[in-house]
């Protein structure tokens, strides 16, 4: 590859590359887990596998989502 190329990454990868990692950066290792003791930010994804988080594009595949331990208002029904 050359100088300058970007460098592809599996879903897996750049799944954790959003979520895990930029939590751990931040210092939220409250966070980069989820067990108990955690505090849950979470997304219930609606697809069969990550390959479609970046198949799919800007559609919400978001299912629910919770933050800080609390579930907030659901997806819109599509």
């Amino acid at each position: 590859a050359r100088a300058g190329t970007p460098k592809a990454f599996a879903a897996a990868e750049a799944l954790r590359a959003i979520t895990v990692e930029p939590a751990g950066l931040l210092g939220l290792d409250d966070r980069d887990t989820l067990e108990q003791g955690q505090s849950a930010d979470l997304v219930v994804w609606d697809c069969e596998s990550e390959l479609a988080l970046t198949h799919d594009f800007g559609a919400n595949l978001a299912r629910r989502v919770m933050v800080g331990g609390r579930w907030i208002q659901p997806a819109a029904d599509r």
